[in-house]
């Protein structure tokens, strides 16, 4: 068998082997459904942990709030902040969530914006046109909520009050190493062309 072939079939099962061993799990929407209404200062939902430093946050499915019927996370005060994490502490990427205010016949208790924070990234969820819908924030883009292991949402300026819902989420996940971060697709095209690289050298000599 000629080396570049056995460099090919070498590259390919390392690959293999590579794959094998992380695994990419599926994404995860956070809609509250089942959860009990309540107030809380920590709550879990799934796989994942909501805490706030303010005593009125609730998980709630009141008809005056927006989006009628369904069951949301609903933060009141000034200024309410809340914390999503993993349970266990491994990181996760935030893909997008609906932020709503809360009473529709009261916007004037509305944040006029909702913060939401992790690490250096910060994106602002506008609630100023006062609406009695969900406002989708779509963040699968910005690099800066990948791989990250909480994230805050904070009311800003108006009354504070804000809601939250449909929260896409996906865990990083490496088999025996559930804090790892998922390894960027580049790494398995970095390692074919090193060993096709050491191959070609190899070759080169012998000739």
């Amino acid at each position: 068998m000629s080396t570049i072939k056995k460099l090919t079939k070498l590259v390919m099962i390392t690959t293999l082997g590579f794959m094998a061993s992380t695994s990419f799990a599926d994404p995860t929407v956070i809609d509250f459904t089942g959860s009990a209404p309540s107030n809380f200062s920590s709550v879990q939902i799934g796989d994942y942990i909501f805490t706030t430093d303010y005593g009125n946050t609730f998980i709630n499915n009141d008809p005056d709030i927006v989006e009628a019927g369904d069951i949301k996370l609903l933060a009141m005060g000034a200024p309410t902040s809340v914390t999503m994490s993993q349970v266990g502490g491994g990181a996760f990427s935030l893909l997008g969530l609906d932020v709503g205010g809360s009473y529709v016949n009261m916007g004037h208790l509305w944040a006029d914006a909702v913060s939401i924070t992790a690490g250096a990234a910060n994106w602002m969820a506008d609630l100023t046109d006062n609406v009695s819908s969900y406002h989708y924030q779509d963040l699968s883009a910005d690099s800066g909520f990948a791989n990250i292991t909480s994230v805050n949402f904070t009311g800003i300026g108006g009354g504070y009050e804000f809601t939250l819902d449909n929260i896409n989420v996906i865990a990083s996940v490496i088999a025996n190493s559930p804090n790892a971060g998922v390894p960027e697709p580049g790494t398995f095209g970095i390692l074919a062309a090193s060993l096709i690289g050491l191959g070609l050298i190899r070759r080169r000599k012998i000739a």
